[in-house]
């Protein structure tokens, strides 16, 4: 028989919702985590890995810059130290991340960018030239003009960082329910207290926790996050490649890769047609075009990596808000709290479990300040998002609405 009242309950079984749940149980709070399919399922272990610390092309100014900095840094340095405490290999390497200009244009809308960070002080970026790249990473070719490199960006084994922060959870005596869905919250008043699954009724005295992500909505409406479909592609093992996390515009859309420890060489982005509505996102479904797509865009990108063969393809969802910041933080509704809205989950998850935690634990008191991911900030706002979208659609259109 499934125990029923706990301290917390968290829901959804990805980055977010296990590390949420470990950092609540590490610090003696009872929690049941709670998931639809299996730990690490949905986009948490449908990604490539990329740890980026700060991402994107968009007009950031330097506020933007200082306020993603101050999470994604922090992120670092917690990766960093998860290996001993979760006693699990998360293959977190520092081997630099890449932001590839293939033209002037690019190279330009690149170096603006850094002239911001340097003004902020992160000067931990440099862009170079082709020889350099070709130097680090022999697999690109001819068909580039230059990088912004950082150093101490990376790649992370996602599904060895959500089993990880899972299971050490579990052995701290936390409960998982897996094949569980949550169908509705269960109010007293304005207070969340419990969740109704079609297992059944869970309950929670201090706080239950929606960190479902992209699926959000389905839960509760009003949060303006929605989902996004991307698609990842890994090649078989090879001698190993040091591929830095990389992301581009090799054409009309942004697309992400990197190498892994063991060898294999991930690459994605956007599906080659865009999804209808909100359920098409959160498909599963990868077609032929798709590989076809990536076949094309990895031969462009890496051409010196010859003969090489797919063996797994697969689809996620991420999740959007209006301006790119997850929601993270106390909701209107007494114990109930968000923890969801990421595009980057490498960069973002695993650090945003641990700081929302803080905030429970400690009355509202965090590491650093995250007033600016509070998710009531778009309370009295209404937002006509684009009818068919994918991952540059949505981005392009919330720069714009941002000014």
């Amino acid at each position: 028989m499934y125990k029923k009242n706990f301290d917390a309950i968290v829901i959804g079984g990805g980055y977010t919702g296990c590390s949420t749940a470990y950092f609540l149980t590490k610090a003696g709070m009872d929690v049941a985590l709670i998931e639809m399919n299996s730990i690490c399922s949905g986009a948490s272990g449908r990604n490539g890995g990329q740890v980026i610390q700060l991402e994107g092309r968009e007009e950031l100014t330097k506020e933007k810059i200082i306020k993603r900095n101050s999470i994604t840094g922090l992120n670092k340095r917690l990766l960093e130290s998860l290996n001993n405490e979760l006693e699990c290999d998360i293959e977190f390497i520092k081997n630099g991340s890449l932001d590839v200009a293939f033209t002037e244009e690019e190279a330009d809308i690149i170096k603006k960018v850094m002239e911001i960070q340097y003004e902020t002080g992160d000067k931990g970026v440099e862009f170079i030239g082709p020889d350099r790249i070709k130097d680090i990473c022999p697999a690109y070719g001819d068909n580039f003009v230059g990088a912004k490199l950082r150093h101490d960006d990376g790649s992370v084994n996602p599904f060895k960082m959500t089993h990880g922060l899972a299971f050490a959870a579990q052995r701290k005596g936390m409960k998982i329910y897996t094949r569980t869905k949550v169908l509705s919250l269960i109010f007293k008043s304005s207070k969340v207290i419990g969740v109704k699954t079609d297992n059944g009724e869970f309950f929670a005295d201090k706080a239950v926790i929606n960190a479902t992500n992209a699926w959000s909505k389905l839960l509760i409406e009003e949060y303006p996050i929605i989902p996004c479909k991307i698609l990842g592609f890994v090649t078989e093992q090879l001698p190993i490649i040091p591929i830095q996390s990389v992301e581009a515009y090799p054409g009309e859309f942004a697309i992400y890769g990197s190498s892994q420890k063991h060898g294999n060489i991930l690459i994605g982005g956007a599906p080659y047609s865009y999804p209808k509505n909100m359920e098409d996102h959160l498909s599963q479904d990868v077609s032929f075009m798709d590989f076809k797509r990536y076949g094309d865009v990895f031969k462009f990108t890496w051409p010196n990596v010859k003969e090489v063969s797919f063996i797994r393809a697969w689809a996620g969802a991420v999740g959007f808000t209006p301006d790119s910041y997850p929601l993270v933080g106390p909701t209107k509704y007494d114990n109930f709290y968000i923890n969801g809205g990421f595009t980057n989950g490498n960069s973002w998850c695993p650090i945003c479990g641990k700081l929302l935690a803080e905030y429970i634990l400690k009355g509202g008191k965090t590491t650093v300040p995250i007033d600016f991911l509070n998710p009531e900030r778009f309370s009295i706002h209404t937002f006509e998002w684009p009818k068919e979208y994918n991952y540059t659609v949505l981005h392009n259109y919330i720069t714009q609405m941002m000014g």
